[in-house]
Order: structure tokens, then sequence, then C-alpha cells
């Protein structure tokens, strides 16, 4: 009897139905397993944030390595405000989707982890290249880095977005603010006056625009468009700052009555408002009246944020009394704050003018710490260790960074070398 065999292809047909059919077992496991993860994303969507994480809890507490459950936990902490644990969980999970990389970068930005959000949101702008929200992100954390060409850039291309002018335009503007370039300024601000006469809806609340497009037109010397501009912010909303710019664009259109109600005003909001109390005193001082010029300055005296020109003022008031003693104790003290603020302002131009020099670095990292952004200044000052080693300030500023200790002094930042 002669035995019969299966041919070959069966057993090859054989094995590929027992593969399918595992496949298709374990494929229906997982669909089945993970259709609670289709509702947490449908509670997202409506923003009902906490049925989400509650869900999402719940499912991670049967499969707790789950990544894509735990990204969706993620966005339900971020939908509730809680960047720090969002934060921790998507660097665990990690973001499958663009959206979801932009719910990270939006919890980082939160924290003021300009750093770390800058390529999560480029990742999702290279996604989604007219994602507005993206767009003007970027641009902020651009702006924090002191990457001002970058920062213009995607300011440029945010403004070109649907519904976007007169906030792209107000943002343009501010960058070019920030670079002291006011003329540049006031050519974008004015597009936000055209596109938005009343500056609703904006980045800003109406009466901080309008105070600042005011202080760019005084900068360029439209006094008279800069007189109405800050006239339309105090009566929005009176500001003591505000009213001593005012005060400024009256006296320079020769309205020396106006000026003064401007700075009394000013004084009314703020009794502390030095500014105010300067200009006060310069026109008591014009009338030699030195009583009435101390008591508008002697109570700046003891301000810890003295400032050379309160000092110059005290220093003139008590030549003009006669008191030899207190001019000669008020200029030396004006000489010391006078080389306290040639450090500042040496600072700010080296951020504004090489802002990716070694120094522009270290003085991002000393602000970031200045602040409480211990996160930001470890980030800035990482590149620093090698290059800063043989610098005193940079060691003192490593230091305190790494144990949150007291900053080290401006004084010592060795200013020549920038």
């Amino acid at each position: 009897m002669v035995e019969k065999t299966r041919p070959p292809w069966f057993w090859v047909a054989v094995l590929s139905i027992a593969v399918g059919l595992a496949t298709l077992v374990s494929w229906g496991t997982t669909v089945w397993n993970e259709r609670p993860l289709g509702t947490i994303h449908r509670h997202l969507e409506v923003k009902d944030f906490r049925r989400a994480l509650s869900l999402a809890n719940a499912y991670l507490d049967e499969f707790p390595d789950h990544s894509r459950a735990q990204s969706l936990k993620a966005q339900a902490l971020a939908g509730m405000e809680r960047w720090v644990e969002a934060t921790e969980l998507f660097e665990v999970s990690g973001a499958a989707e663009p959206d979801e990389v932009h719910i990270w970068a939006t919890a980082l930005l939160h924290q003021q982890q300009w750093k770390d959000a800058l390529p999560l949101l480029q990742e999702t702008l290279n996604h989604q290249p007219n994602n507005a929200d993206a767009l003007h992100e970027v641009t902020a954390c651009h702006m924090q880095l002191g990457n001002h060409e970058a920062a213009l850039a995607t300011a440029e291309r945010f403004q070109l977005q649907p519904n976007c002018g007169a906030r792209g335009n107000l943002l343009i503007g501010t960058i070019h603010r920030n670079l002291n370039n006011n003329r540049s300024a006031v050519e974008a601000w004015r597009k936000v006056v055209e596109l938005n006469p009343n500056a609703d809806d904006l980045q800003i609340p109406a009466e901080d625009f309008f105070a600042e497009f005011g202080m760019a037109l005084m900068n360029i010397g439209e006094v008279s468009e800069a007189t109405q501009n800050l006239n339309r912010s105090v009566i929005i909303r009176p500001r003591a700052t505000n009213y001593v710019e005012l005060s400024d664009g009256y006296a320079q259109l020769g309205k020396v009555s106006e000026a003064e109600t401007a700075l009394q005003k000013a004084l009314a909001l703020d009794e502390s408002n030095w500014q105010a109390r300067e200009k006060l005193a310069e026109l008591a001082l014009r009338q030699e009246d030195t009583e009435q010029a101390l008591q508008w300055l002697v109570p700046l005296f003891e301000r810890p944020d003295l400032r050379s020109s309160t000092a110059y003022l005290a220093q003139r008031t008590f030549t003009v009394a006669g008191d030899k003693h207190q001019a000669s104790k008020w200029q030396t003290k004006t000489q010391q704050l006078r080389k306290r603020e040639q450090i500042i302002g040496t600072i700010n131009h080296v951020l504004v003018e090489v802002p990716q020099s070694f120094w522009a670095q270290a003085i991002r990292a000393y602000r970031f710490a200045e602040a409480g952004n211990w996160p930001q200044a470890q980030a800035a000052v990482l590149p620093l260790m090698k290059d800063g080693a043989n610098e005193p300030f940079v060691k003192d500023l490593i230091e305190c960074i790494r144990t949150r200790g007291p900053l080290p002094s401006l004084d010592t930042l060795p200013i020549e070398q920038f």
C-alpha cells in the first residue's frame, strides 16, 4: 500500500493560515484593549480634560508602560495647566503627532523653557508650516534666546496668516523696538492701527500698545502723533509711567502747564514714581526753589534702585542751596551710580549688537538666573563652561547657577573685553 503524502504547498498554506489567524487574534486583542484610548481622545477634543485624565489613569493602572496612553495623559495634564507634570510625562512617552508635539512645546513655554521648546516648535512647523500659534511661539523663543533675525523671519510669516496681520505687525514692531530700531517699529505699528484702529484683541492691552507706540514716535521726533497716542493710552487706563511720557510730549510742544499737570497726575497714581519726582524737582530748580526741589527728591534717596539722574539733581540742588558738604557727597554718589549704569548700558548693547557672542550668552544666563529661571540659566551657561574656565565672572556665575546661590556682582564684569 502506497502511503499518501501531502504536497509541500499544503503545509505552507496551513502554516500561513495559522500565522494569519494568530496575527488576526493579536490585532483583535490590541484593538479591543485600546478602545478606551479613542474615548480619551474624544474627551480631549471637547476639552473635557478632567475626564480624559481620569480615564487615562485608569488605563495606565492596567497598562502602565503604554506610551500612547501616557501621551494622552500628558495632553490632559497640559489642558489642566499642570505644565511640569505634562512635561515630565512627555519626556517618557514622546509625542507622535504634530499636535502632540505642539502641546509638549506649549507646556515648556509656560515654564519659560525656551531652548527646549524651540526644536519642538520647529518640528511642529515642519509638518504644519501655517500653524499661526506655533509661528507666534517660535518667534517668542527666538526673541528670548537672542536670535533676532530668526525672530523677524517667523514674525513676518505669522503676520501673513489669516486674521493675524495686526498681531503679527505688533510682534514685528516689538522686535524692532527691542533692537532700538524705532523707525521700523513705528512703521510696523502704524500698520497695526490701520488694521485694528482700537487695538482690540492684541497680545497686550490697548493702553499698553498706544503707550509703546507713543514712546517709539517720541524717539523719532514725531512728538504731536506721540502725544495723541499717549493720550489715548491714559484715557483707556491711567498709569503713572504713561502720564510721565505724556508730560514729555507736552513739554516738547511748549505746553508747560499741561506737562506739569500730567506729572501731578502721575504722582497721584504712584507717589514713588521717580521720573515724575525728578521732573517736578527740575521745574522747582529752574525757579531756584531748592526747598521744593528737595521735597520732591528726598523720598527717592533711600531707594535701592537710586539712579544717577536723581543723585545729580540732588548735587545740583545742594550746590544752589550753598551746602558744599552735601553737594560733594552727592557728586561722589553720582559718579558711582553712573559707573554701574554704564555697565548696564554696555550689557544691553552687547545683547542687541552681538547676541550670539560669548559675553551675550553669559549675560542671558545671568538674567535667567536673576529671574529665578534656573533651568534656562543652566542651559544658557552650558556652552560657556569650557571657554569661560579662566573668566572669574563666568566661573562665579556657573557656581551660582549650580548651587542656586547669590549672583556675582555685575561690577566684576570685564566690560573692557566687550
